[in-house]
């Protein structure tokens, strides 16, 4: 009971109580490219990797029920 109480609290907290949060106010001086954002060989690599997953658990799956 006493974690529920405790989640419950929490909760009412992060909702009901308001903070403010303040930040420096600077110059900010707009680059030539700035909403260009390049999509590399990160996103790629990404792609591969959860390729080869599904695959590994496709091959997985069907082994498991061949047996």
């Amino acid at each position: 009971m006493k974690p529920f109480l405790f989640s419950l609290l929490l909760l009412f907290c992060l909702l009901f109580f308001d903070y403010q949060v303040f930040a420096q106010v600077g110059s900010d001086p707009v680059a030539p490219n700035a909403g260009a954002v390049p999509i590399d060989g990160g996103v790629l690599g990404l792609l591969a990797a959860g390729a080869l997953y599904g695959a590994k658990k496709f091959h997985e799956q069907r082994k498991n029920n061949k047996e």
